[in-house]
């Protein structure tokens, strides 16, 4: 089920929902998929952007060396999403049971937004695909726990979405 902003907002976690380190919300926002300016501002693929219902993201910072950054995308079906969402994690990267009907992980070296390193995962769940960004000080490592804690929760909150549901999933 594709989400529209409405729905693809409740979808997105609030500061109580993270993992606690994170003491502030910076931004948590979704547009309808017309607002390209911002889907292609989110770095999201302009044939991507194109077909989008809606867009979102959220922000989180311990306001002092951690952020952590989720962007949302809603499209048109999950045969679209699965068609536009071509790369595929290893079980050395992602384990063997992970989240989501796609997913991907990713380095983050300088953050463009916040000057961070990092990892981030890109998970598809039926036609919505979000991309978390979780970085840190240059040289600290980020726990492949807490990422993955963190996925889990953005799909489960995304698949509550999807069934007309009040999403309430946190981090465990």
């Amino acid at each position: 089920m594709a989400l529209d902003a409405t729905l693809l907002e409740s979808a997105l976690p609030r500061q109580r929902n993270v993992p606690s380190n994170f003491s502030s919300e910076r931004n948590i926002k979704a547009w309808d998929g017309s607002k390209s300016d911002f889907c292609l501002s989110d770095r999201w693929a302009e044939s991507w952007c194109a077909k989008a219902i809606s867009i979102g993201v959220a922000g989180f910072t311990d306001m002092e060396d951690e952020e952590l950054e989720i962007y949302v995308i809603s499209l048109p079906g999950a045969d679209t999403a699965e068609r536009l969402f071509t790369s595929k994690g290893t079980e050395a990267e992602v384990g063997s049971n992970p989240p989501g009907d796609q997913i991907d992980r990713f380095e983050i070296s300088s953050s463009p937004s916040t000057g961070l390193d990092g990892e981030g995962v890109t998970v598809r769940q039926g036609g919505v695909i979000a991309r978390i960004e979780y970085t840190r000080s240059p040289g600290t490592q980020t726990s492949d726990q807490e990422l993955m804690a963190i996925t889990t929760m953005v799909v489960k909150r995304i698949q509550q979405a999807q069934r007309g549901e009040n999403p309430t999933a946190s981090v465990e």
